[in-house]
């Protein structure tokens, strides 16, 4: 059984990749929270996914907010084990996969001997017909799931460090070390597709983002194709098929 694990609080586009990945996936797992873990509320409607098996997980007061991330990460992944899932893909709300590149890795993934599988991502920015192409962020993407998996913080998971530089979020990493492989698959990240930009500035893992808020909002409002996105990752804005109907 594969099995597709969100970790949310922002739910904004959640009900599209979930009815994206429900196409290629056994069982959808969310594991969501009232608070984000800036200790922000926003309601997680529990009514809207009903085909899914819910799990509320709240951030622990006093913890720094990686750690409340990676904890949540780890309640999906022991409810996955529970219901006796053998593989999982991890997901945030904004994470898109082809249903066709889900069902082709795993395959692959079912029939040779490798633990995991990582692959690359494309960000979307301002609209979902516009990305800076490949991110430097690589992906844990599925996983065989055994009975001492488990998300820790290290640097030792496979391509944590890549040709220089740190590609994995640290919430992310699994408590691998080798045999797991890079592959040619994208996963697709609407980071920046949505309505509500504040939210996600003000309670993103990632407090730096906070520091440069008015400068990523000045390029989400002049976003178009051929611009260049100075605040967040110095490129130029391609086109792009809208590939998941946002």
């Amino acid at each position: 059984m594969l099995v597709a694990v969100y970790n949310v609080w922002d739910h904004e586009l959640l009900r599209a990749s979930v009815d994206n990945i429900l196409k290629s996936v056994d069982k959808v797992i969310i594991v969501y929270s009232n608070k984000s873990n800036h200790g922000n509320y926003k309601a997680f409607h529990v009514e809207d996914f009903q085909d899914c098996i819910l799990v509320q997980h709240e951030p622990a007061v006093g913890l720094i907010p990686h750690k409340n991330e990676q904890a949540k990460r780890n309640a999906g992944l022991q409810k996955a084990k529970e219901i006796g899932a053998k593989y999982m893909i991890t997901l945030d709300q904004d994470e898109f996969y082809l249903p066709e590149d889900v069902r082709f890795w795993y395959e692959y993934l079912k029939h040779c001997d490798v633990d995991g599988l990582v692959c690359r991502s494309h960000v979307y920015f301002g609209s979902p017909t516009l990305t800076i192409g490949e991110d430097v962020t690589y992906v844990p993407f599925i996983h065989k799931i055994t009975p001492n998996l488990k998300f820790v913080f290290t640097q030792d998971y496979p391509y944590t460090k890549h040709e220089g530089k740190l590609r994995i979020d640290p919430t992310r990493r699994f408590n691998l070390t080798n045999n797991v492989r890079l592959i040619g698959c994208v996963m697709h990240h609407m980071s920046w597709v949505r309505s509500n930009f504040n939210d996600k500035i003000d309670n993103s893992s990632a407090g730096s983002l906070k520091k440069i808020k008015q400068e990523i909002l000045v390029d989400l409002q002049n976003a178009k194709e051929g611009y260049f996105v100075k605040s967040i990752y110095q490129k130029e804005l391609k086109s792009a098929p809208n590939l998941f109907n946002l």
